[in-house]
């Protein structure tokens, strides 16, 4: 039996509330860490964030020299600029939009999966598994990886939004 509606008015599955507790419990604590890894050379040490850089830097091959990338991803690019223009080098700041966009990308992950016919528990159990998977934790404990959480927001909201339910 296909569910009716969004299922945003429904009451959450108990497991999707213990997903959630165990995820703050695991990623929380680390809000405070010193910056690590690729975030001291692309995010502390990159003076080009506290200037806004022209708009051309961003589309020719000056990226690569003033954001010291060596992919070209200039949406990740400018969420640091804001970041670090905000908030400085403060790495709760730095880590806290990623953590949302984790938390975002499972509530996605649960509207699309119950919309294409999963019960309410498996959408939850589901959405927890993402929520609370190790896989995640370098990207979200690294704030200068945080391109995955950003391209998935996109694609969960595309596929939420442009693809028919599944029949």
């Amino acid at each position: 039996m296909r569910p009716t509606g969004s299922g945003l008015r429904e009451k959450p599955e108990p497991v999707i509330l213990l997903a959630a507790a165990l995820a703050a419990a695991v990623y929380l604590p680390r809000l405070g860490a010193p910056l690590l890894w690729d975030d001291r050379l692309v995010i502390a040490f990159n003076k080009a964030l506290e200037a806004a850089p022209a708009w051309n830097l961003y589309l020719s091959e000056g990226y690569f020299s003033f954001s010291r990338e060596v992919t070209w991803r200039p949406l990740a690019t400018l969420s640091y600029q804001a970041m670090v223009g905000l908030f400085g080098l403060w790495p709760p700041a730095l880590r806290a939009p990623g953590l949302l966009l984790h938390g975002l990308n499972a509530f996605l992950l649960g509207l699309f999966l119950r919309r294409d016919g999963g019960t309410k528990w498996a959408t939850a159990a589901a959405a927890a598994l993402f929520l609370i998977h190790p896989s995640h934790v370098e990207t979200l404990q690294c704030a200068s990886f945080n391109e995955e959480p950003i391209a998935l927001v996109g694609v969960l909201a595309y596929a939420n939004t442009f693809t028919a339910p599944f029949q």
